[in-house]
């Protein structure tokens, strides 16, 4: 069985993140698909759909990936 920390290391050496960046960078992207495809969904709607519980932390994550507020 492969340890946690090769996992963490093959992760970051083929995508330049660890594996929970990664995926909830893969949640981050779907929200905003549904946002852009779905604009009469709210955003507080769309980000617990992907699994987003807390909305002050998810904005923050949005923002920091995409240089723009969810609502935008």
């Amino acid at each position: 069985s492969t340890s946690d920390r090769t996992i963490r290391l093959t992760f970051r050496e083929l995508y330049g993140m660890g594996p929970m960046t990664y995926f909830r960078s893969l949640r981050l992207n779907a929200v905003r698909n549904r946002l852009c495809s779905a604009p009469w969904i709210s955003v507080a709607d769309a980000a617990r759909s992907f699994g987003f519980q807390h909305l002050g932390n998810f904005a923050a994550d949005y923002r920091r990936l995409f240089g723009e507020r969810p609502s935008e």
